[in-house]
């Protein structure tokens, strides 16, 4: 039964025009494993591995078959995926302006930095509890866990 939840939530994620992936590090056992993560404002799935790079996103299997625009950070792997048109993410671009303040003590957040964050953190929001409301969770017998509307 989880496997057909996957597969349906797989589904539903390879159809969208745009997709956000990303990844992040978890210990699992005192190991250093890796959660990817693609995800649309509907449906997200989590794919455990023990790697970060091509390979894990490989085995996991959304990015190699997604076709639309890509949404996620600079990291190199994901322009890998040819198939797919790519975009930076906002959120990214943000951390990135917050560290270069941290930084060279500039202040970026006056007139349209703050205009910017404030409208990007009430968008983000109001989607990730859209998201959560409607979660559902399945973990599969290959250490993936789904979470889909």
């Amino acid at each position: 039964m989880a496997e057909a939840a996957i597969e349906e939530i797989e589904a539903a994620l390879l159809t969208p025009s745009t997709l956000h992936v990303d990844e992040t590090s978890l210990r699992v056992k005192g190991t250093k494993q890796w959660v990817h993560v693609a995800s649309t404002s509907k449906e997200t799935r989590y794919g455990i591995h023990r790697l970060r790079g091509k390979q894990a996103a490989d085995d996991i299997g959304i990015l190699p078959r997604y076709k639309g625009t890509m949404v996620h950070d600079a990291y190199a792997v994901y322009p890998m995926y040819t198939q797919a048109s790519h975009a930076l993410c906002h959120a990214h671009h943000l951390r990135e302006l917050r560290e270069y303040t941290e930084l060279y003590h500039h202040s970026w957040k006056s007139g349209i930095g703050k205009r910017c964050t404030t409208s990007f953190f009430r968008m983000g929001a109001r989607n990730s509890m859209n998201v959560a409301d409607k979660a559902i969770i399945s973990v599969s017998a290959k250490q993936n866990i789904s979470f889909g509307a």
